[in-house]
């Protein structure tokens, strides 16, 4: 902020005002990503990143000054941002802010001296009998003392919950659910938030609640972890059965994920019913995403950092991508990094065939990319530029942009998409990258497409948040290979992942170690062939395989 008086301060505003519309530079503060969207909609430009593929931006309201998603880190511990047009802030943990606000008004941001950085938050994705002896939960049952979970919440982030299922009762017909947070509903939020409604124990009990999990993957996973087998007769019971459950529904239907800032709200929300309560929680997060450094400073995994002691623990999902060939690196100063896309059948329009390639430069270096396509280059930026080309490839996209990240390193994207009506090509594809230091790091963050990284060895394909430093992080082996189906048929797996031994690591879970060369995941346990509960609110049915 310039110093004096009042009046400065509005000329100021007013200049990144301009400065916005002009579509020119910005100061440190602004995250690059949100710099390029709020170029392009300054320009109405049609050759941009698709940002709402993989950044929290809502347009419903307005196109042209979408609602965005992001989080704050502040100087100290406090600033004043009642001034900033359309704000409405998520929560606060420490020196982090959530929250959402028009894309013009990011200006005010920038013009505020005690923000240090205004993150974007990104898209995240959602990622059971033998395995109770498997994990030697038994054992922990047992012992002297017995850990079953009694007193210790278990808090969940997930798609919903089956909350009338049997295995979360208390064995008298009252549920252990204490509290459901369904941030898409209607009634009144909890206290400290403006968004969703809070339902307590009583209301669950008594069955007056609208809260439902159609994917069932929050029924899954809550199940596992403190379901205690009611509705199996004991056979598939979770691994904490007497523990309370806390649970957030922060799946949003219609981005087909889960907003970056809405899932630290939810983290916000259960440690503070875990201090209000005086119980300590465990907290699963069965959630992630490849868009970002995967080196432990996003400001979600430093949330998690800052939150995590004694009472409180996350255990975040290593991700399921050990076969999917997601990552590939390089030396920054010169390397090719081959892609490939298969045959595939293009959906019918456009926006509907895309991928994202997110690189990560060791260093403040000025690396240079270019593209190519079955050896000819389509596309190429230098280093503080972003651009593209159109073709019988499709379109291509660099976004190869300067600006400031909080770990000190380049970022780069590559985007391959539909936007004129020709799909990107089937074959094969290189990100060529000269100019940089240390090592370049590539992910596929997102792709409508079965490509790859074919030289990938599948390390560093843990996914964000779980390369946080204080995570448990957790990768999956296999339980059981064949199991009863519902007409008490005996089917399993086959192929490769028959193959597999009981006891050794399932194929489809990611390896680590993090881009910063940090030993991820942290434990691996059950978690192919499990059984745990299904909601019923899930459409449609899954199939006779399932019990």
């Amino acid at each position: 902020m310039l110093a004096g008086s009042k009046n400065n301060k509005i000329f100021l505003i007013s200049a990144l005002l301009v400065v916005l519309v002009a579509g020119s530079s910005w100061a440190a503060t602004i995250d690059p990503l949100l710099q390029g969207l709020a170029r392009d909609k300054a320009s109405a430009s049609t050759m941009g990143l698709n940002y709402e593929k993989f950044l929290v931006v809502d347009s419903s309201k307005n196109s042209l000054d979408p609602t965005v998603g992001v989080i704050l880190r502040l100087e100290g511990f406090g600033t004043d941002l009642s001034s900033v047009p359309g704000l409405v802030v998520g929560s606060q943990t420490g020196q982090f802010i959530t929250a959402r606000l028009p894309l013009s008004s990011l200006p005010w941001l920038e013009a505020n001296d005690e923000i240090s950085h205004v993150e974007a938050a990104h898209i995240l994705r959602p990622l059971m009998d033998a395995a109770r002896d498997d994990g030697r939960v038994e054992a922990v049952w047992n012992g002297s003392p017995a850990y079953t979970g009694a007193g210790v919440l278990v808090g969940v982030i997930d798609s919903g919950i089956d909350w009338g299922h049997a295995d979360f009762d208390d064995g008298a017909g009252n549920t252990r659910i204490r509290y459901i947070w369904d941030m898409f509903g209607t009634g009144t939020p909890p206290a400290g938030f403006d968004n969703g409604v809070q339902y307590s124990e009583n209301q669950i009990n008594a069955g007056t609640l609208s809260e439902a999990d159609y994917s069932g993957h929050g029924t899954h996973v809550t199940g596992i972890a403190a379901g205690n087998g009611f509705e199996s007769s004991g056979l598939y019971s979770g691994v904490a059965p007497e523990a309370d459950i806390i649970f957030v529904k922060a799946f949003d239907d219609n981005i087909g994920g889960f907003a970056e800032d809405s899932v630290i709200d939810a983290m916000v929300y259960l440690a503070g019913k875990a201090e209000e309560l005086g119980q300590p929680m465990a907290i699963n997060l069965s959630l992630g995403g490849h868009m970002g450094p995967h080196d432990g400073t996003s400001a979600q995994e430093t949330i998690i950092d800052n939150l995590s002691g004694a009472g409180l623990v996350f255990c975040v999902a290593a991700g399921n991508e050990g076969e999917d060939d997601i990552h590939d690196s390089g030396p920054a100063s010169g390397t090719s990094l081959a892609y490939t896309i298969p045959v595939y059948s293009p959906h019918a329009g456009t926006g509907n065939d895309y991928a994202l390639l997110d690189i990560w430069v060791d260093g403040s270096s000025s690396p240079s990319v270019s593209v190519s396509y079955n050896g000819s280059t389509v596309a190429s930026e230098s280093s503080g530029n972003e651009g593209g080309n159109s073709g019988s490839y499709g379109t291509v996209y660099i976004w190869n942009a300067t600006g400031p990240n909080p770990n000190g390193d380049k970022r780069i994207v590559v985007q391959l998409d539909d936007r004129t009506g020709t799909a990107p090509g089937a074959g094969n594809w290189a990100v060529n990258i000269s100019g940089g230091t240390g090592t370049a790091h590539a992910w596929i963050g997102t792709s409508t497409m079965a490509s790859s990284f074919p030289n990938s060895d599948q390390r560093y394909s843990v996914g964000m948040p779980g390369t946080s430093e204080s995570a448990s992080t957790v990768v999956a082996h296999k339980t059981k290979g064949e199991w009863p189906n519902a007409n008490n048929q005996t089917v399993g797996y086959s192929g490769a992942w028959g193959a597999v031994s009981n006891g050794d690591h399932a194929p489809f879970s990611s390896f680590g170690p993090t881009r910063d060369d940090r030993q991820k995941p942290d434990i691996c346990a059950p978690g192919m062939g499990m059984f745990a509960p299904y909601s019923a609110d899930t459409s449609p049915y899954p199939g006779d395989n399932f019990i």
